[in-house]
């Protein structure tokens, strides 16, 4: 009788391992073309591999990174970093993280935050956080781990682009705000090209102006690109 209760409190335990809670993960994807460089806000309290593994991450999609000192200060359980804006000048992005680990027969993550802001910290681009759960799943390798939720950031905007590129949809160019002096180099630039009438509209500028972005991205091809000026041109 001892041996079966003995083995029936064996089974609920590794049931209890194997079914505990699930990890969870959230996501915010970029929704927008992707930074081309990103400087990596460095987290001394974090395990040095995980920076690595943001640093692998950001290569894999065509990014390139620069490691940065920034101070992380830990208010009421959540860490605030800060940054010299110095030393973010030539990123198109700031890229955060912490990671926690904690021991139960073994020493694993129990959880991480990866976030991108804008050079102004003013804007989150993307974000992917984990939660290990309490089964055996938790004791993941922790480097491969943050390389999925890098890639998970860059998923859907990249399979929504290939659908349409797939199907013969063009993005909508979007309207971008220009400066005065950019107003004036982008004249300057097309003028002998074009018609200085309507690059005179404001209006035009920007339309080429998004045109020549998506171009820059890898959109839209040089032809669709050429295709797509004369169109605006060719407007009464």
């Amino acid at each position: 009788m001892k041996r079966l209760r003995l083995h029936a409190l064996l089974y609920s335990t590794a049931v209890y391992l194997l079914s505990g809670c699930a990890a969870t993960q959230e996501v915010t994807k970029f929704s927008a073309a992707q930074p081309k460089t990103v400087c990596i806000a460095e987290h001394k309290a974090v395990k040095e591999g995980v920076l690595s593994a943001l640093k692998t991450g950001l290569t894999k999609h065509g990014v390139g990174s620069r490691v940065i000192d920034a101070q992380y200060v830990e208010r009421h359980s959540m860490w605030t970093p800060s940054v010299d804006p110095n030393y973010v000048r030539n990123c198109d992005a700031i890229m955060f993280y912490v990671a926690n680990w904690t021991w139960d027969v073994a020493m694993y993550m129990y959880y991480a935050n990866i976030w991108v802001t804008n050079t102004g910290m003013t804007k989150k681009l993307a974000q992917a956080s984990y939660t290990a759960g309490a089964g055996v799943s938790k004791f993941i390798n922790a480097e491969t781990k943050i390389l999925e939720m890098i890639d998970s950031m860059f998923t859907e905007y990249y399979s929504k682009q290939n659908t349409q590129i797939a199907q013969g949809v063009k993005p909508e160019p979007k309207v971008m705000e220009l400066s005065p002096v950019e107003k004036e180099k982008f004249m300057a630039s097309t003028a002998d090209k074009t018609d200085s009438k309507k690059l005179a509209t404001p209006l035009y500028i920007e339309e080429l102006r998004a045109l020549s972005k998506l171009r820059d991205d890898g959109i839209i091809t040089e032809d669709e690109f050429q295709k797509q000026k004369a169109e605006i041109f060719a407007r009464e």
